[in-house]
């Protein structure tokens, strides 16, 4: 049953709102859900089509937040504290989710488990399709992607691992650039080049060069 219910049943009625609150201070709707195993607190069953399901604006936002998600549960189980999913496989143009910043970072994760599970983790299946892309069409100075760490580590701090029967390369590096000499791999440390490869194909090795099985030269 329902024990309070407001209807707009006037399809007409396109500029009616069912239903308006206005909180000029303190909060503007509470919900205190103590439902241990039940429905949800607040559920939405949107038939819309090209109009927006959810909208928040926050346009004089300064340090708070247009939107709070979160969980001081204690529980081991396996939960997702925010789930986004698309579950139609023919909506191939939908994008599950989609971030535009102008200003400041577009996304930022502060991950401080000394030992856990990944800060980010990409479970892909594509077979095709590319798993990650990052496109940085007008880059000048700064860097498409950037992997540092200040600790004393001493593991790999960036792997690149092919378990498969892969026929493929397992890094491929590719430099378009109409000048020869720009560097396509450069390895460095703090003062000088340790090796490079030029766009032209010269490979320069700033100090000893051991072999330590066959060198063949055809």
């Amino acid at each position: 049953r329902d024990l309070v219910k407001i209807t707009n049943d006037d399809a007409a009625a396109v500029a009616a709102t069912a239903l308006s609150i206005q909180s000029d201070g303190g909060r503007g709707i509470f919900i205190d859900s103590n439902l241990a195993a039940g429905l949800p607190s607040l559920e939405i069953d949107s038939e819309h089509t090209t109009a927006n399901t959810v909208v928040i604006r926050s346009d004089l936002l300064q340090t708070g937040s247009a939107l709070d998600v979160s969980d001081n549960s204690g529980h081991t189980g396996i939960r997702n504290v925010a789930s986004i999913r698309q579950d139609h496989a023919s909506a191939t143009a939908a994008t599950a989710l989609h971030i535009l910043s102008d200003g400041g970072r577009g996304l930022f994760i502060d991950s401080n488990l000394a030992a856990g599970l990944p800060s980010l983790e990409i479970d892909s299946e594509h077979t095709s399709a590319n798993t990650v892309i990052i496109k940085s069409d007008i880059l000048s100075t700064g860097s498409a992607l950037q992997v540092s760490s200040t600790g004393t580590h001493s593991s790999n701090l960036v792997s690149f691992i092919s378990d498969g029967a892969a026929t493929g390369p397992t890094l491929h590096l590719r430099s378009d650039a109409s000048v020869g000499t720009v560097k396509v791999l450069q390895v460095a440390n703090s003062s000088a080049d340790i090796f490079s490869v030029t766009q032209a194909g010269d490979a320069t090795i700033g100090n000893d060069f051991t072999i330590a099985g066959d060198f063949v030269v055809t």
